[in-house]
């Protein structure tokens, strides 16, 4: 007999009887079991009256688990098992406490053989019982995500991760936090986010440092990872420095002959000899491969030696190219003698080999060795059964390099062709990058499950990159339109747009009317409808000419909102140069050439420029997640990180900035950077009261919008404010103070409504449809990759607004101004940065002002009596921000003039004025009323 899960859902009284009447069954089963096998030990007798008890009901359901919990190790095994076969298919009326430590049991072991149902069902009923025990639920999302992980789940994992950190307050020193930020952290380390790993580490580091002390064994484990992430943004100094005490408290703690103190000494080696210290470097490799050599890790040794060779490389003036040579080929010839030679460890050896014989020139050799690196690697992926496709428990162990032995193939074979000029080879290149291509789908589509997808693409866009100019290599001597169908795959596959336009201007000199393969688009066009460039071309003909293949391709991409900003056609750079002059603004468009370079556009009324951006993406990324930290810890050092970014994403047009009004779009790429605090000029013997007058708010008016067809689809458009409405929900625990304040002041300026206590979702989505301004004082939450986590919270206990919400409605506000925490922040993608401010402008408000980080209440107050003041004197929306911000600071104190109380505001859409009049359709019925009190007199008169 089996228990039917539907009975306990749609047949109520079947939910108490039929799971007791199983369960039943099989106790009896069980006695049976024992009965016949005559096999009962002491403790089986013990186990055997509580089932009896329970089956008397003189026992609770969470006695008798508590029971078998505790007498579970001296069980028979065979007894034991069966016992966690039938318990663990029913964890109801239990404890949490006892739902957790069952659970645990059950997965050590081993007898479930994929232990997330038994999570699950643990963390259900967890979450069942009342009150909450978020102890034992900490625990359960901690060991779930673990399990996620291992089967390459790796969104899931992020999730319960991210329940942990949510359910315990930040300020606690929490084992289960500590845990749940430095898992976080190596799943972020693994999809190419350095700046996410960086901040979960060392939140992990600072808890487990108070928990256990500052020599203990995982805190030297967690500082080299601190060092990792430190070393992947470019902050080698960092790097070296904590990898440094990461070393020394692995030796104080487990030792020198040990595999995580060789792994630092092989880190520290990789970062000297980044930063030019050779000696170091190799003085670390060389003390790495000894600790592998009295450990006999037989892979290590060979990774150990591969790093000495690849150092020797790095530095050709100290070494000839016999000895570079010479420490290649002991890299290999040691690899055979430990392994044979197919050992995946030779891997790498064989590639950089081939590399070595690529610079000398002997490009058969090099294709030799090439070909040996791909063979190894097929026969590694065969044994792990990748090639298969199962699942695969381990997908932290990929190593996506595997995509670039491919690459490095078609290459040599691009360059035996350059000197042969035989097609045959070009053609070979071709379908060797065709080959890496499957690999690259295979790990996309079956192995990743969403997971490290961006590191994925960092390799993926440099590889079609290399791919899409050998097929048009290949198409140019006259192969047919197929090679051109595949090159345009290439192009699709990686998502990279621009690699078209591209192609299509800077890296070809011909003309467009004279290029063979431009004059194949537009009868490509039904064959090939996902093919377009986003316009970020050099040559305004070529863009111009693209322009209706892209407005089919982008309504097909963008969701209905996103439709609107492209209705009236992709913009050409004629159109938003135009556009420049009427509204006199400099628009700046920041768009991805590949994985980890920008290019750019900027447009003034006399200007059209296009160049690539100084800053790279983890350049940028770097002094963002700096200066960020250095503003929520109100530390003055972000000025270094505000004059770098400004570098990075102005230097290049220095002399062509005046001040005035600029916008900025992105795509997202800039939208979590503060533009109101980059400081172009130089910061060399600034003094403290002279930070404020350096700032580029002093000079501009930043407005970021989603492109510059935005700004012309609503360049005439009709949006002018006429009502408001101000919302301070109450919370229980006073966290709010000045919420009331602020928008009782900015109703009274404004003359419009404003709500206090507990309002409702229903009633906010309700003035999303009649308001032209709504204002929001409140506690808004934000997540990294949940859209259900991200909400506003309208009071204690009772309602939300969920993004979600907003995403199914349609809103005819003009402007929303979210004065709540982090509500500009939110997840990146093709269409921006996925968060609160997004649902908004998804809901139809092209304009949301919204807070980078978190918002300072009493500051807030006053820097929007400041905006209210100046919108109803006739500014603009966004230009009223700058001069509230401006007002601020002229009023503040020294120490509450630090970026952290004000510069958090952003402003997002096209800026729209406020007009205190009626409202257009009111002069509709005012004739009316004339009409018909004078009707009504005339009645009374006759």
């Amino acid at each position: 007999m089996t228990c039917q899960k539907e009975h306990t859902t749609i047949h109520h009284n079947a939910a108490v009887v039929k799971p007791a009447m199983c369960i039943l069954i099989r106790y009896f089963l069980l006695l049976l079991f024992i009965f016949v096998g005559s096999i009962t030990s002491a403790q089986d007798t013990l186990m055997d009256t509580l089932f009896e008890k329970y089956q008397q009901q003189l026992i609770t359901r969470d006695s008798l688990y508590r029971g078998f919990i505790h007498k579970a190790e001296g069980l028979d095994q065979v007894y034991r098992d069966s016992c966690y076969r039938i318990l663990s298919e029913d964890l109801s009326d239990i404890s949490a406490t006892s739902a957790f430590e069952f659970t645990f049991y059950f997965v050590q072991s081993g007898i479930p053989d994929d232990p997330l149902p038994a999570w699950e069902a643990c963390i259900e009923q967890i979450q069942s019982d009342i009150p909450l025990d978020t102890l034992q639920l900490c625990k359960a999302y901690n060991y779930s995500a673990g399990a996620y992980h291992a089967q390459g789940r790796i969104d899931e994992a992020k999730t319960n991760y991210l329940g942990v950190i949510a359910l315990v307050p930040p300020e606690k020193a929490d084992e289960e936090l500590a845990v749940a930020h430095n898992n976080l952290g190596a799943i972020l380390d693994g999809q190419n986010d350095p700046g996410g790993a960086l901040s979960n580490y060392i939140r992990a580091l600072e808890i487990f440092t108070q928990l256990i002390g500052e020599e203990h064994y995982y805190i030297g484990v967690i500082s080299n990872n601190i060092g990792q992430a430190y070393g992947i943004l470019g902050n080698k100094s960092e790097q070296i420095e904590i990898q440094e005490k990461a070393l020394a408290i692995c030796l104080g703690s487990v030792g020198r002959a040990h595999p995580m103190t060789a792994n630092i000494h092989l880190n520290l080696g990789i970062a000297y000899r980044n930063t030019g210290d050779r000696q170091n470097a190799l003085k670390a490799f060389q003390e790495s491969l000894n600790i592998r050599e009295e450990l006999k890790d037989y892979s290590g040794i060979v990774a150990g030696m591969s790093e000495i060779a690849s150092c020797k490389s790095v530095f050709p003036d100290y070494y000839s190219a016999n000895e570079i040579e010479e420490a290649q080929l002991d890299v290999i010839n040691r690899g055979v003698s430990l392994f044979d030679s197919s050992h995946a460890s030779l891997r790498n050896a064989y590639n950089n080999y081939a590399l070595l014989l690529r610079e000398k020139g002997d490009i058969d050799g090099a294709l030799k060795f090439s070909q040996l690196a791909i063979k190894v690697n097929y026969q590694a992926f065969q044994s792990k059964n990748i090639l298969d496709l199962p699942t695969l428990r381990e997908v932290g162990n990929i190593d996506f390099s595997d995509v670039g032995l491919y690459e490095n193939k078609a290459y040599l074979l691009f360059e035996k062709y350059e000197l042969s000029r035989d097609l045959k080879f070009l053609q070979a290149s071709l379908e060797t990058f065709t080959t890496g291509d499957s690999l690259i789908e295979s790990i996309r589509s079956e192995l990743l499950n969403g997971a490290s997808r961006k590191r994925l693409i960092v390799t993926a866009n440099d590889y079609y990159i290399n791919a899409i100019r050998t097929g048009m290599e290949l198409y140019q001597h006259g192969q047919d339109i197929d090679i051109l169908v595949r090159t345009f795959e290439f192009i699709e596959k990686s998502r990279n747009w621009d690699l078209l336009g591209q192609y299509m201007s800077s890296s070809r000199k011909d003309s467009i009317d004279r290029n063979p393969v431009l004059q194949q688009i537009s009868s490509l066009k039904e064959q090939l409808p996902g093919i377009y460039a986003r316009g970020y071309d050099t040559k305004k003909d070529s863009l111009n000419r693209l322009v209706d293949v892209l407005v089919e391709q982008l309504k097909k991409e963008y969701p209905e909102y996103f439709r609107f900003l492209y209705q009236y056609s992709v913009a050409s750079l004629d159109d938003l140069q135009t556009f420049c002059k009427s509204e006199n603004v400099i628009w700046l468009h920041y768009f991805p050439l590949s994985s980890s370079t920008y290019g750019t556009i900027l447009i003034t009324a006399d200007t059209i420029a296009v160049q690539n951006s100084p800053g790279n993406a983890d350049s940028i990324d770097f002094h963002r997640v700096e200066l960020l930290r250095d503003i929520e810890s109100r530390d003055w050092s972000f000025v270094a990180h505000a004059h770098a970014l400004s570098g990075l994403i102005l230097g290049q047009y220095a002399d062509l900035l005046s001040p005035g009004k600029l916008y900025v779009s992105s795509a997202g790429i800039l939208d979590n950077i503060p533009f109101d605090i980059l400081i172009p000029g130089s910061v060399d013997k600034l003094t403290f009261e002279e930070i404020p007058s350096t700032y580029l708010l002093q000079d501009f008016t930043v407005t970021l919008i989603p492109s510059g067809t935005f700004g012309i689809a609503t360049w005439n458009a009709d949006m002018t404010l006429h009502n408001s409405a101000f919302i301070a929900p109450d919370y229980a625990d006073n966290s709010l103070q000045y919420n009331t304040s602020e928008i009782q002041a900015g109703s009274e300026i404004m003359s419009g409504k404003y709500y206090v206590g507990h309002p409702n979702s229903q009633e906010l989505l309700d003035l999303l449809k009649h308001t032209d301004l709504l204002h929001f004082a409140g506690h808004s939450y934000t997540h990294a990759t949940n859209l259900d986590s991200i909400f506003l919270l309208l009071g204690d206990g009772h309602d939300t607004l969920y993004i979600n919400d907003l995403l199914s409605m349609k809103s005819s506000a003009q402007l929303v101004v979210l004065s709540s925490c982090h509500s500009a922040s939110g997840k990146h993608s093709a269409e921006g940065n996925i968060g609160l401010a997004y649902g908004f402008a998804f809901a139809g408000t092209p304009n949301v002002i919204s807070s980078l980080w978190s918002v300072s209440d009493r500051e807030s107050a006053g820097i929007f009596q400041h905006y209210y003041e100046a919108l109803t004197e006739g500014i603009n929306s966004s230009e009223s921000l700058r001069r509230a911000k401006l007002a601020y600071l002229d009023a503040a104190p020294a120490p509450a003039q630090h970026p952290y109380y004000w510069a958090n505001w952003v402003y997002y859409g096209h800026p729209v004025t406020y007009n205190a009049g009626l409202c257009s359709w009111a002069w509709l019925w005012i004739p009316g009323l004339l009409l018909g009190l004078g009707g009504l007199i005339y009645w009374r008169r006759h």
